[in-house]
């Protein structure tokens, strides 16, 4: 999740929603509310955790078993911890 040095923890994602789809036409559409032809994946958890207050490494791992493989996959961020700045993530990696 975001940090900057180990500061300005409260701008990592907080809530969040994943989706896989695959239709290009459901890629193709941003809308944060469009939801036409996405599947949601529903996470083990669908929460990031805020990051330590520590110039460190940390990662976080979030298992999510699709009963399908996707083409496309949405990330939508709902939050953060607290910001009104902005919202940031530092890296997303999808392994198998």
């Amino acid at each position: 999740n975001f940090h900057d040095s180990g500061s300005n923890t409260n701008r990592g994602i907080k809530n969040f929603t994943l989706m896989g789809s695959n239709v290009a036409s459901a890629f193709a559409e941003s809308t944060y509310d469009t939801d036409t032809d996405w599947t949601s994946l529903n996470p083990a958890s669908t929460q990031m955790q805020e990051p330590a207050f520590a110039d460190q490494a940390d990662p976080r791992y979030i298992l999510v078993a699709p009963a399908a493989a996707y083409r496309y996959y949405a990330f939508k961020c709902a939050d953060n911890w607290g910001s009104t700045a902005h919202l940031g993530v530092r890296r997303i990696v999808l392994q198998i």
